[in-house]
């Protein structure tokens, strides 16, 4: 039998691994199935409440507007989101409830669905299985075999972590170490979570720690520095290797994220882009080929390159750099030979 080829990146295989004391995971989508399909419950809603003020869009944009603004705020308390939606409701002539006001009526809908998938949980164990992450019981019971403690972190508040924990019968593992947002810790975070259980263990940030999590992490964007959610190649790489030079007892920090989207499978020419789509537009175009680039105080503040790409990473060092291109940039994109690199460096540029 031939071993496929493996996925994981060991990252100094000098140091000696398996010294962990304890594990922090997350809940919803690690552990747990039981909201899978939240966000159709919350767009759903959303789309139904940003539809009543008076300036709404078509039901279609306002979908899609939704679903940004859910997932860029995903990871966070689900008032974060409730609080971008009366935003967005009063910019269009509306009158909002408070952020609370729209939680409310968003787990309203949730409940409704997680207290049927609930009832069928307890009903059987085939019902419990359909709604536990496969392994995720056998993964927990393997590492309290081998003395790592334990711990539950999650966004979603705490009595209803509790009650579904409790459910799928996974509760046992973390005894009182399950956390969320309560009204006596209003102001829960994962952040202050692995503090807690750092002072509470006397670990220092060198020792190793384990930290399970979802598909999504809050990091700052590398050039704007505001925080969000940046999930895509190369981000999640980059990020999975400083967490392991850090469980490696190495140094090293993430410098922050930058939001690429790569589209080459699925179609017939490639389409990248990144940033924001804010700023002057610069674009040119021949034939199939598309570029274009926006521009704030003459830096580079978002583009989109389609068809042939092959200069994408040229302009992606350019937006990083955040170096001033407006007396340049229109050489830059309309440079047939992809040269644009070496004229840079040699300072030669057409007039």
């Amino acid at each position: 039998m031939i071993n496929p080829p493996s996925s994981i990146e060991i990252v100094n295989p000098d140091v000696p691994r398996g010294n962990i004391r304890a594990a922090m995971l997350d809940f919803d989508g690690t552990l747990s199935l039981v909201r899978s399909g939240w966000v159709d419950v919350m767009s759903a809603y959303f789309v139904e409440e940003l539809a009543k003020a008076p300036h709404a869009e078509p039901r279609n944009h306002l979908d899609s507007l939704a679903r940004e603004f859910i997932a860029e705020l995903n990871g966070r308390q689900t008032v974060h989101q409730c609080a971008r939606l009366a935003e967005e409701i009063e910019q269009r002539g509306g009158a909002p409830l408070t952020p609370e006001g729209y939680k409310q009526g968003y787990l309203e809908r949730l409940d409704r669905l997680v207290d049927e998938r609930l009832l069928a949980i307890r009903a059987s164990h085939a019902g419990r299985m359909a709604y536990t992450v496969p392994g995720a019981s056998a993964f927990l019971e393997s590492l309290q075999s081998r003395g790592i403690m334990l711990a539950l972190a999650s966004g979603t508040d705490l009595d209803a972590v509790q009650t579904e924990a409790d459910a799928l019968e996974i509760s046992r593992f973390f005894g009182p170490r399950i956390y969320g947002p309560s009204a006596e810790n209003p102001d829960f975070s994962k952040q202050n979570t692995i503090d807690r259980l750092l002072a509470e263990l006397r670990l220092v940030r060198c020792e190793p720690l384990m930290v399970g999590a979802g598909d999504v992490a809050i990091t700052p964007h590398l050039v704007s520095g505001s925080d969000g959610v940046y999930a895509t190649y190369p981000n999640a790489m980059l990020q999975a290797r400083t967490a392991a030079r850090h469980l490696m007892h190495g140094d090293g920090s993430y410098p922050g994220s930058i939001n690429t989207n790569v589209l080459k499978k699925h179609i017939d020419f490639p389409i990248v882009s990144a940033g924001s789509f804010e700023g002057e537009a610069l674009t040119w175009q021949k034939g199939d080929i598309w570029r274009r680039v926006y521009l704030k105080e003459g830096k580079i503040n978002g583009y989109l390159i389609i068809g042939d790409t092959r200069m994408s990473g040229y302009v992606y060092q350019l937006y990083r750099s955040q170096k001033r291109v407006d007396r340049r940039i229109k050489a830059i994109l309309s440079s047939p030979r992809h040269d644009s690199y070496y004229r840079e460096m040699l300072g030669v540029w057409d007039s």
